[in-house]
Order: structure tokens, then sequence, then C-alpha cells
């Protein structure tokens, strides 16, 4: 049977759509049965969480796996990475993970792995995170290996890196004021300081290398363990935090006399873990000026007198050194017992009446006076003789002292005053000689005193060493000579012819009988003979008659008087036994 032709055409149309079908039907499977090797493979990011970290000091690691493929699950996902030498995993426990479908992550020391990882379709991720603590300085920069999974194949690496801040010491040297020559105890200030963005690691050490013309006595800082000079140096095992200094070492000096103007004082300091030796090192230019020398004058007018009320002394404080003066000047005096203070003041000076002392910082010049220093005193009654006022100057920065006391010899009471301070009564035998002590005191300005003593019995003397004296205060002393007397060939007296005579007659009888005997002898021989028989009788009869008388024996007083070149004089008695 024959189909009709609409059949026909409704077969053919069928026909074709289903051929269509099938051919959309082979392309969706083909689609679907693509094979794995076709899907895209993961990615792999690389993070620190700061970008910079202090050595010794941790920061998070975290690694990102995304997969990019929209329909297809990743498995066996891994990848490995070795950290940088500057970079540790010191504490394993730090490990975290987010998004991770099973999987193996191992972390070691120096490294860490992902194995056996799912990361799931359409932008899945697996996080993982790890602290690593920073043991090296420097920019420590991490790649990681390759990722890889079992339907992406190999994809890429990832990089990131992270700079390990490290300490900075720095040192500073100082001191205060210019130095002196011969000065003592001069002191440095030396001061170490972290300036980087790590504490400290490692033992410090601190040297010093004085100049010429210093010598160091001492060295030493809280916390630091010194040397003994001469070697300078300090060390330290703590740490020394980020923008913190450690306590101040303290260094003395003594500056030689002969030191130069200008010297410069180096420090420098070593350890601690840094990296940056540029700013180690300190010079201390240090300025050497001339030494001051302080003399000190002390005057008064005229004598004091006994029970005296205000008499004044004038302190006077002099530089006679080639440089300025530092510091602090001090003048102490020191009266004696028999003078009593009331006032002690002077223009710029601050005073202390119960010690007697005065003070000021300012600077005094070579050259250069402070204004004078009055003291007011009161004296005994009773005082006499000659006493001595004594007044002290110290500091300004002066090395000198052989010349910083004055001493005022003042004398109160009679222009001249003598008394006996050796033995008071004296024995002398006939032929003999004693002394004693004088002690002489004169107003000022009254000239030289001679001695002079009187009441001595005949044959006795008196001398004098010195003959004359001219200083306020003085010891004299005085020499009693006790004659031993001589006697004539002769006696002389009533009824009885003088000596010469009698010597002559006798040398004329013997004479005449010469000339009898030498009638032979010439004329000049005779008269030769004469003249010296004649001339022996002169010295013999000149012999007699200049001789002393024995002293007499007994005791006298000896009166003592000393007479100064303007007409005072003064007086004392001393008792003198003739034995």
């Amino acid at each position: 049977m024959t189909k009709p032709a609409a059949w026909s055409n409704f077969c053919a149309k069928c026909t074709q759509l289903t051929n269509r079908l099938f051919v959309l039907a082979l392309s969706v499977s083909a689609l679907f049965a693509m094979p794995a090797g076709a899907q895209s493979p993961p990615t792999i990011t690389k993070a620190f969480s700061s970008a910079t970290v202090s050595k010794n000091q941790s920061v998070t690691m975290t690694f990102t796996i995304t997969n990019p493929n929209p329909a297809t699950d990743l498995t066996n996902v891994a990848f490995n990475d070795d950290l940088p030498s500057g970079l540790i995993i010191a504490n394993p426990d730090s490990l975290n993970q987010d998004g991770c479908v099973t999987g193996t992550i191992t972390p070691s020391t120096h490294n860490i792995n992902l194995t056996g990882a799912t990361v799931i379709a359409n932008g899945g991720t697996c996080s993982f995170f790890v602290d690593v603590l920073a043991v090296a300085g420097g920019t420590q920069v991490n790649t990681t290996g390759t990722v890889s999974s079992a339907e992406g194949g190999t994809g890429g690496t990832a990089t990131a890196s992270v700079d390990v801040l490290l300490a900075d010491l720095t040192i500073a040297k100082t001191h205060s004021g210019n130095f002196q020559r011969g000065q003592v105890g001069a002191v440095y200030t030396i001061t170490v300081s972290n300036n980087g963005g790590a504490d400290s690691d490692a033992p410090v050490t601190v040297t010093d290398t004085l100049p010429a013309g210093l010598t160091a006595t001492s060295i030493s800082g809280t916390g630091w363990t010194c040397s003994t000079p001469p070697t300078l140096s300090c060390t330290r095992p703590d740490v020394v935090a980020a923008g913190a200094s450690f306590d101040p070492i303290t260094l003395t000096v003594n500056v030689a006399a002969t030191a130069p103007s200008s010297v410069t004082n180096t420090a420098t300091v070593s350890g601690g873990g840094e990296s940056n030796t540029s700013n180690d090192t300190a010079t201390d230019p240090t300025t050497i000026v001339p030494e001051s020398d302080l003399t000190i004058t002390k005057t008064h007018t005229g004598s004091f007198q006994p029970a005296q009320v205000g008499a004044t002394y004038s302190i006077t404080v002099r530089n006679v050194g080639p440089g300025s003066t530092t510091g602090t000047v001090q003048v102490v005096d020191s009266p004696p017992s028999s003078l009593t203070a009331t006032a002690i003041t002077g223009t710029g000076w601050t005073c202390d009446l119960p010690t007697l002392t005065c003070t000021r910082s300012d600077v005094l010049p070579p050259g250069g006076s402070y204004p004078a220093i009055t003291l007011t005193v009161n004296v005994a009654a009773g005082t006499s003789g000659t006493i001595a006022n004594i007044a002290t100057v110290s500091g300004g920065g002066e090395i000198n002292t052989a010349n910083d006391t004055a001493t005022d010899q003042t004398h109160v009471g009679a222009p001249v005053q003598i008394t006996a301070t050796g033995p008071t009564n004296l024995q002398v035998p006939r032929g003999g000689s004693t002394s004693t002590i004088l002690q002489v005191d004169a107003a000022g300005g009254i000239g030289a005193i001679t001695f002079a003593c009187g009441g001595a019995p005949p044959g006795v003397t008196c001398s004098f060493n010195p003959a004359s004296e001219s200083q306020l205060s003085a010891q004299v002393t005085m020499t009693v000579t006790a004659s031993a007397g001589a006697v004539s060939i002769f006696p002389t007296g009533i009824g009885k012819a003088p000596s010469v005579y009698v010597v002559v007659l006798l040398l004329v009888g013997v004479g005449a009988v010469v000339r009898k005997k030498v009638r032979r002898l010439r004329l000049q021989w005779a008269l030769s003979l004469g003249i010296l028989a004649l001339l022996l009788v002169l010295a013999i009869a000149g012999c007699g008659r200049g001789g002393s008388s024995l002293p007499p024996t007994g005791t006298f007083p000896i009166s003592v008087t000393g007479t100064s070149a303007s007409g005072a004089s003064g007086s004392t008695t001393v008792n003198l036994t003739v034995l």
C-alpha cells in the first residue's frame, strides 16, 4: 500500500529532527566525557602578617590555595616551602588551617609542606598559617615550590618577603665645661642607646681611648662590669630595648699640667646583635684652659689695744695664674682665741659669721682680684704682744696650694714689749757666761730696735744676738759674761813705790853691772840694750795698770731695755747671781 505524500514528509522531518538530537546528545556526552588533564591547576599565594618584624620576634606566615575550575574539585593538592635562613618555625603548635578538605600539613624548623589536600570547585580555597621566628636581620624573601593537583597538574609559585629589624647601638660621650691643666677628677659621661627596631641580643662592650694629657683614675656604671685603668673597657650581657638606653658610664680623669689646649676623647660601642656599625664611635673634643692660681693677703692698720672693740682686718683674694677660676672659691679665717669676730662681709661674697667662711662662684680672670672681705673683731682684755690671724683660700680650679694661706702678725699694746721667755734667774761664775731668750714685740713703723742692759756689777757685760731687730715679733739671745779679772806684777799701795819705778831702778842697777863687764863693747850696743830695757818696763807697767778687777759676788737685778729708732722703748728685768 502506498503511503500518502503528507505522511512521507512528516517522516522525513522526524528523521531529520532525530538526527539533530543525536548529534546534540553526542556533543553533550563528549563535553561531560572530557579527560581530567584538561582542568586548570590550582593557584597559590603567600603573605606575612606584617611587613617588618624585630629580630627574635614572630610574624605569621599564611598560604592560600585556590581552585579556579567552576565544576571540578581538585584533589591531591600539594606544594613545598623552604624558609629562608633568617626565618624558622620555632612553634609548630601555632599551625592552623581554614577550608582545607583532608590533606596533611607538615611543619619543620626550616620547611613546611602540604600533601593530599582537596580544594572544592568554583573558587574554593585551602588556607593555613603558622608563626615564624625572625633569627637574622635584613629582608627575608620566601618563594614556595610549585603547587600541583591530580586534576589540574602543576601550577605556579608564591613569593613574599618580610624585613627583619635589628638593634642599632649608638654611643654618646659628653663632659661639662672646660677642663683645666692640673685638674683632678674631671668627668666624662658615656651613654649607649638603641636606635634600632629590635632589642639588643648579645653582650655589649664599650671601650674608651684617652688622648695624651689625660690619665684615667676610675670608670664605672650601674649594670656595667668595667676594667681597672689604664685599660678602659666596660661590658654587660643584658638587653637594651629598642628606643631605650643603658645606664651611663662615668669616666674620671686627671688633667696633666702640660696638657695641650685641646684634646679629643674617643669611645666605641660594639656587640648587641647590631649590623650598622657606622654610628658606633663618639668623639668628645675638650678644651683645656690654663689653671688659675689663687693667693690671699690679710692686712690691718696700726696696732690693736687690749679690750679694743671693732678692730678690722682686710682679706683680699687674687688670681696670679695664667687661667681664669672655675667653680666655687672659699675663704676661711682662723683668728686666735684673743680675738672675737663680730662681723665678716664683702661685696659679692656670701659669708657665714659662725664659721668665718665666705664663698663665691663668679669667674676671676688672670691678674684680677675679688672685692676685699672685711673682718671685724674685738680684742680680749689683757692681750699683749704679737698675735697671728690666719686666712686661707681654696677652690677656683687652682692646683697650686702652696700660696693659699696668709698670716697677719698683729701687735697689741705698747709699741715695744720685751719679755724673757728663757730663764729670768741667771747664774754666772767669774770667768764664765750665761744666756737667756728675750721675746721682742714691736709695733709696725717704729724702726729698728737696739738693746742694752743696766745695773750690772763691775766686770759683768751684756751682748745681744742679733744686736738690733726690725720685725714685729722676734727672739733675741742675751749673753751675760763675768770677767775673770787681772793682777799687776808688783802690788801698789800706801808706803810702797809704784811697781814701774821699782822695775826701772832694778834694771838700772843691772845695767850698771853689765856696763862694767862690757866696757869693751861699742857704745851703740849699750844704748840699744838700754832702749830695750825701757820698752820692757813700759810694757809691764801698762799690763799691770790696764787689768780689770774681779766682779763682786752676789745677786743683781739687770734691766734689759730695747729702744726703737723713733724713740719708743720697753724693758724687762732678769736677776743675775755672780758666783
